[in-house]
């Protein structure tokens, strides 16, 4: 079959690279293609073509490709790459609604964006903010400067766990591990909430006749805790996180004594000296007093054995005080468990008196939901003052949210213990650990 006429054009692949000759080719392809025995121009790759043929080929084929046919031969050279522009550098360091923000130039896209970065002190400055490591996210300029300003108290950077957090706009209760860092304490510091309750801080008695002493035992526990939670000398009032005598019944179930010895962990310390001066100033010292009103007799016999230990506990150490010596002297801890018992009775009245003046509500979903078997001790008194102290904390986890709050702390026992009952409430609730997790999900760190 005869083959089809080739032209000019018909030489250059796909790729603009010269194709074999076709056999047969007419004689007009041949007058069109000057003959091979002529000399090519200087560095043109493709013997016998002249100027006037590549002309040609340029008007039937284009100019790409006769450049790419008469390339030097020899293996392709890729191009040379393209300088650099010089131009500034984008850093992820202050992001205003998922955008980054140009590090030179502040945390404005305009001119006037570098006079912004006084704003702020310490950590806050936002010229600070842009040139450091950590990844923030804000939702609007106006947020960022008050941020910058101290106005916000909903979000922060979290330093110990390298995330920034934004907390809703309602409150959530948090449970911890007291001693882990991230914890709530330093959640509050970073994002800067006044809006917070913690068990760290325990509400004073109903009753406080007399109670002068008590009230400064309790005031000193809370100045203990106040630096981490950046509250002011004075001002734990706000955070009461549960009530008087159910903390300080958790915290006298949870001594024991070994060797007639009275041993109390640092946090059960200052619990048990509370609870000497709280019988101190509500002993009845009067013989004819009814038996009922007689709550402290072991309090009333041995008076400035009780007064002297509640004086060592101040800074000494349980095991070594008046107690515990008259108990290693006497091979007795008659003196304790008569006192712990007497205490107990009078405590557990006035705790069921507070939970009598509970909503109905309040109390039927309280036991409808409250699961015991979380965080479980296996010790019936521990149990039965961590129940009085759930339910008082839930107590409060109302108030707090009816006032307006961010957070409540508490521990993750009793998170867990009342999980259903607050999913019940529509109150929203996470561990620290969880909530760490979801906000570096949401707010990257890369």
């Amino acid at each position: 079959m005869e083959r089809a006429t080739q032209t000019a054009g018909d030489v250059l692949t796909a790729s603009g690279r010269r194709a074999p000759e076709t056999a047969g080719a007419s004689p007009a392809s041949d007058r069109a293609l000057p003959m091979r025995s002529a000399v090519p121009p200087a560095g043109v790759g493709v013997p016998g073509l002249t100027p006037h043929g590549a002309a040609r080929l340029q008007r039937l084929a284009g100019n790409q490709a006769v450049l790419r046919l008469l390339r030097p031969a020899g293996p392709e050279v890729a191009p040379p790459a393209a300088a650099p522009v010089a131009g500034p550098t984008l850093q992820r360091k202050v992001m205003i609604k998922q955008v980054p923000i140009p590090k030179v130039r502040g945390p404005y896209r305009h001119k006037q964006a570098s006079s912004q970065g006084a704003i702020g002190t310490g950590p806050r400055n936002v010229g600070a903010m842009i040139a450091d490591d950590p990844v923030r996210y804000f939702e609007s300029k106006a947020e960022l400067y008050g941020y910058a300003r101290r106005t916000t108290d909903r979000i922060g950077y979290v330093p110990s766990a390298e995330a920034w957090v934004r907390l809703p706009n309602e409150l959530t209760v948090m449970g911890e591990e007291h001693s882990a860092d991230p914890n709530v304490s330093h959640i509050v510091t970073a994002v800067g909430t006044n809006r917070f309750m913690h068990e760290a801080f325990t509400a004073k008695p109903e009753n406080l006749t007399e109670a002068d002493e008590v009230v400064a035992a309790l005031a000193a526990r809370a100045e203990s805790h106040n630096p981490r939670f950046g509250v002011a000398q004075g001002g734990q009032a706000r955070h009461y996180a549960e009530d008087f005598y159910p903390k300080v019944m958790r915290g006298l179930t949870g001594i024991h004594s070994s060797g007639y010895r009275v041993v109390a962990a640092p946090a059960e310390k200052p619990l048990l000296r509370m609870a000497i001066l709280d019988a101190k100033r509500l002993v009845v010292d009067d013989p004819e007093a009814e038996e009922d009103e007689q709550h402290f007799r072991t309090y009333l016999a041995n008076r400035r054995l009780f007064d002297e230990t509640a004086e060592h506990l101040v800074n000494g150490q349980s095991e070594t005080s008046p107690l515990s010596q008259r108990m290693s002297s006497t091979q007795s801890s008659q003196l304790w468990d008569n006192f712990l018992a007497e205490y107990s009775q009078y405590a557990y009245e006035q705790i069921a008196a507070s939970q009598e003046r509970m909503p109905m509500a309040d109390k039927q979903a309280f036991t409808r939901t409250y699961d015991a078997t979380k965080g479980n001790y296996q010790n019936a008194a521990v149990m039965k003052a961590e129940k009085a102290r759930d339910l008082s904390m839930y107590q409060h986890i109302k108030a707090a949210r009816a006032q307006g709050y961010l957070l409540y702390g508490l521990g993750y026992h009793h998170h867990d213990r009342m999980a259903d009952l607050l999913d019940e409430q529509g109150i929203k609730h996470a561990t620290v650990a969880s909530f760490i997790l979801a906000q570096k999900a949401a707010h990257p760190q890369e």
